[in-house]
């Protein structure tokens, strides 16, 4: 966690991104395209970042099940989640995680995208601030700053998929540049 912020902000921090990047609670089986296809690739970001084997995978939607509270979990099964990837990558104290999650339909996706922005709006994070971004079909941008320290979230919905990326110590330009990276391979994956 990025050290400008309190144990409070970063427990408030850890509860939304649960939300943003949580996997939703449906049968993996009926996917008909590769989640991986859906986030960041290693040449797609700067040199030196390497990929943090830990944290990288499919999250199935019993892996995202599990944990999450009971609104959680109520708002993941209306969303008609089928399956996700998330793929994370570390260079010193920088960190960026792309995040890809399938739904059934489009309204699965825009679901889950309003329920994020409603989170970051409740969550309280000291100097959060949030923007429209024109990305996939709609999306945001949320960004803080705090002395040296940067953490931007991009989220969009495209078709059916809801994708975000969280980036700590990485630029809110390069954050949204990546987000545009990200979608290329969306849209080119859901042809």
């Amino acid at each position: 966690m990025p050290p400008f912020l309190d144990h409070t902000e970063e427990m408030r921090l850890v509860l939304v991104l649960l939300v943003l990047l949580s996997a939703l609670a449906l049968p993996a089986s009926a996917a008909d395209v590769n989640p991986q296809l859906l986030v960041l690739h290693e040449a797609d970001l700067p040199y030196g970042f390497q990929p943090d084997a830990d944290d990288t995978g499919v999250h199935t939607n019993a892996r995202a099940a599990k944990g999450a509270d009971a609104r959680t979990r109520a708002l993941l099964r209306r969303s008609g989640r089928i399956t996700g990837y998330q793929a994370d990558y570390d260079f010193g104290e920088t960190t960026i995680r792309s995040r890809a999650d399938v739904f059934r339909k489009p309204e699965g996706a825009k679901l889950v995208l309003n329920a994020a922005a409603r989170e970051f709006d409740a969550s309280g994070i000291r100097g959060m601030h949030r923007s429209p971004l024109r990305i996939g079909t709609e999306g945001l941008v949320f960004g803080q700053r705090s002395g040296s320290s940067t953490l931007n979230y991009v989220v969009w919905r495209y078709d059916r998929v809801f994708a975000g990326i969280a980036a700590w110590g990485v630029t809110k330009a390069r954050t949204i540049a990546l987000a545009r990276t990200q979608q290329r391979r969306i849209a080119a994956a859901l042809r």
